[in-house]
Formats: structure tokens, C-alpha cells, sequence
């Protein structure tokens, strides 16, 4: 069984032809969805995939092995909150911070802009926390809130214990939507390839500025005219998280400090990598000309469905996207003790984008 099974997964991998991974990010939470590029890969994590089938114009079947995951309260929003109340938490017991005499405790927050204040309440105790605009601290704060610490029960793990196959940056190609590209767009103007070190140097200016300017500017216009003042207040935290999340969640290299063999001059030459035909990362909100969005690969999978199938073989798999056989497993016991969905197991939007992700060539 397992031979004819390594044999048919040889043939989906021989045949097939090349494809983008997806990551999203939204408010909440944060999704990945890609397909794994080696055979062994599929072979070792075949329990964890899922299996995406496709009918051509034909009629005949494409068959995608696919990985796809979840992270609810890893979004942008959901990870400031977690950060603002750590803190809080962080906090010695027995220390009184309330240096004005006002029954409020002041903080310093290095992911927000110099001299921006936000006022924030927990357990009913309010504080007053002051940017600093400290970029390198900042990243150093966050980095806990991935929750690397988490044991791994099946080697490898991305961030908060979860498995995953190993991604290949030097060859596999992936595509940010939503907020990966709001940020990036919206105030540094670097939508579309990604390069860490111009991304950094524009991240470390915007977290350094005083708040004042920064709201000057926006009173000038100089964010353009549907940006929000609102945005700006979180925008260093949100564009820091990003960073950690791709480079320390997902492992994407850092052009100039993972790689070695170049020189800072070379490498901001060569942009983000030595081929300059391969792009490891990019974020994205428009392919010509129509918006990326989940809803195309559920157009597509209606689609799809609607070719019959080649010749009389009227038992071919169906058109659809088929769950892990672990994910089968936990929607199983779920049941039994929940009528609830199980986050991170429905696969009805994640599951979409790897529908663009195969069409993206």
C-alpha cells in the first residue's frame, strides 16, 4: 500500500507544474497554504495534507497534495492586544509606576511612534503607555508572542506548536495578501517583491519618528487620502509583527544576516535573492487587474465541478477539496464532545487560495 501510494504521489509531483504558497493575514489570525515541493516531503507528511482535485477542460483529474493551517490570534489586531496586555503583565508586583500622582501607570512601548500615547485599562487599573520608537526592542518584545516555546510533538514545527513541512525559500515562491500587503503598501509604499533590508531601514525611520510629525504628515496628505490616522497609530507594531511572523514564524531568510556569502552592497544590488528569477516572497492585492481574493478559488472549484469526467469513468474522484487524515481524525472527536467548529480545521476560505496559488504561474 504504501509502495502504490509512493508511486502515485510520484506521478502528481513528475506532472505537475510550478505553483505559489499563499499567506494571509487578517485581524485575527494568520493562514499559510502551500504545496510541499519534494516527493519525500508529501511522503513523510502525507497524514497532514490535504488533497485538492481538479477536473481540466478535458476532463481529466489534477490531484494537488496541500498543506494549510491556521493560527487564530496571531492577526495583526489580535497579536497587539496580546502584546499591550503583556505589558501590563510583565509588570514586578510591589512597584508603584504612578509617577504623576493620577492613579495611572505609566509605560513605555517601543513599537509605537516617539511620544504617542495610548490609554489602556486592565483588571480595572488604567495606564498610560508612551512609544519610545525603539524598532530593535520592539522585535525583541513580540518575539514571544509567536509562542516558539510550545513543545513540537512531530518535528517540523513553524510557531505555536504546530507542524508543518519544511519550506524551501531558496525554490518555493510565496505570495502576502491582506495585510501583508496593506502595511507594506499603504505606509511604506514597498507592495509587490519583497526586500528585508529596504523594508527594515523604512520600518526602523517610521517606529523612530516623533508622533507629532507623523501627524503632521498626515495632516499634509503625505499618506495619501484614504489612510486613516487610526492605521498610523499601529502601523509600527503591525509592520514588526510581520516581520517576526515571516522571518522567525515561517523561517524566511534574512537577506544580509542569514546568508553569509554576500556583501550588504551585493545583496541590496541583487535585491532579495542572488537569482533575481526567483522570488521567495512577495505581497500582492491585485493580478492583473482583479483583486486576490479566496472567493476566486471557490469560482474556479464551481467551476471545475462542472466538466464531466473523462470518457465513461463516471467513478472518478470528484472535484473538491478532501481534509488530512488528521484533521478528519480531530473533527471526529470533536463532534463527540462539541457542537462547535473546530478553528483551524474548516477549510472553506484557507483552503480557497490554494485553488490561485496552482493558477498563479
Amino acid at each position: 500500500l504504501h509502495t502504490a501510494y509512493r508511486r502515485q504521489r510520484q506521478m502528481c509531483i513528475r506532472d505537475r507544474h510550478e505553483s505559489y504558497g499563499f499567506m494571509d493575514m487578517g485581524g485575527a489570525s494568520t493562514q499559510i497554504a502551500f504545496v510541499p515541493r519534494d516527493e519525500e516531503s508529501v511522503i513523510k507528511h502525507r497524514d497532514d495534507l490535504y488533497t485538492l482535485n481538479l477536473r481540466n477542460i478535458d476532463g481529466s483529474l489534477q490531484e494537488w497534495p496541500i498543506f494549510v493551517s491556521t493560527w487564530l490570534g496571531f492577526g495583526a489586531n489580535e497579536a497587539r492586544r496580546r502584546y499591550l496586555r503583556s505589558l501590563v503583565l510583565s509588570l514586578p508586583e510591589g512597584i508603584n509606576y504612578d509617577t504623576n500622582g493620577d492613579d495611572t501607570y505609566d509605560l513605555l512601548d517601543p513599537c509605537s511612534p516617539k511620544g504617542m500615547i495610548i490609554n489602556y485599562e486592565h483588571d480595572g487599573i488604567k495606564y498610560e503607555i508612551t512609544g519610545s520608537g525603539n524598532y530593535k526592542n520592539c522585535l525583541r518584545g513580540i518575539y514571544p508572542l509567536l509562542l516558539k516555546n510550545l513543545p513540537c510533538t512531530s518535528e517540523p514545527c513553524l510557531f505555536n506548536g504546530v507542524h508543518a513541512p519544511k519550506i524551501d525559500f531558496s525554490n518555493d515562491k510565496f505570495v502576502g495578501v491582506s495585510e501583508y500587503w496593506y502595511t507594506a503598501n499603504d505606509i511604506f509604499k514597498m507592495g509587490g517583491e519583497y526586500n528585508f533590508l529596504q523594508y527594515e531601514k523604512s520600518l526602523k525611520n517610521f517606529c523612530e519618528t516623533g508622533w507629532s510629525k507623523i501627524e503632521n504628515n498626515f495632516n499634509n496628505n503625505q499618506y495619501g487620502d484614504n489612510l486613516k490616522l487610526s492605521l498610523l497609530r499601529d502601523s509600527c507594531f503591525k509592520a514588526s509583527w510581520i516581520v517576526n511572523v515571516l522571518h522567525e514564524g515561517f523561517e524566511l531568510p534574512r537577506l544580509g544576516l542569514d546568508d553569509t556569502g554576500l556583501s550588504e552592497d551585493k545583496l541590496k544590488e541583487d535585491s532579495y535573492s542572488v537569482n533575481k528569477n526567483h522570488i521567495p516572497f512577495q505581497s500582492a492585492n491585485l493580478i492583473e487587474g482583479s483583486e486576490v481574493a479566496w472567493t476566486l478559488g471557490k469560482i474556479l472549484l464551481v467551476a471545475s465541478s462542472q466538466i464531466p469526467a473523462l470518457g465513461n469513468n463516471k467513478n472518478d474522484n470528484e472535484v473538491g477539496i478532501i481534509p488530512s487524515a488528521i484533521s478528519l481524525t480531530k473533527i471526529a472527536k470533536h463532534k463527540v464532545t462539541s457542537s462547535t467548529s473546530i478553528p483551524g480545521y474548516n477549510v472553506s476560505m484557507t483552503g480557497y487560495w490554494v485553488l490561485l496559488l496552482i493558477m498563479m504561474i
